[in-house]
């Protein structure tokens, strides 16, 4: 009985070695998007397939079959964090890609002083669309 119970305590701390080594852990970095490399076919339409981000001096290469994203889609120069898990070769898998907000723009627009303003000429409207209820109405007295 002590054979059999010290051999299925051995057998399940090596089943438990084995199959706990293989996963991949999900890292994390952030950075400025380089490139997004983006694919067209009639049947799916537009879709992106790679992405290179600039992290620190590092160049990453990103493989975005099975992303998500939150924020929106990534463009060239938008701050971005993802989160990834190691693929083949020098290529990372994308998971999640979140898209950092970036400052805004803010737009002053003052007076044209040298520019006349371009107007549409006003339409007049067709008689069966002439509003009636400003004109005079006169009243009949009996």
């Amino acid at each position: 009985m002590k054979k059999f119970i010290l051999s299925l305590v051995a057998f399940c701390g090596i089943s438990l070695i084995f199959f706990s080594c293989g996963k991949k852990e999900i890292e994390n970095v952030r950075g400025k998007v380089f490139s997004v490399h983006v694919v067209s076919d009639s049947v799916n339409g537009d879709r992106v397939t790679a992405m290179r981000l600039l992290s620190g001096t590092d160049t990453l290469l990103f493989k975005m079959v099975d992303a998500r994203y939150i924020n929106g889609i990534m463009f060239a120069n938008d701050s971005v964090s993802v989160d990834y898990i190691q693929g083949r070769g020098d290529t990372l898998r994308a998971l999640i890609v979140n898209v950092l907000p970036g400052a805004s723009h803010i737009i002053e627009l003052g007076k044209p002083t040298s520019d006349t303003l371009m107007t549409a000429p006003e339409m007049k409207p067709m008689p069966e669309e002439r509003d009636t209820s400003s004109a005079k109405k006169t009243e009949v007295k009996k």
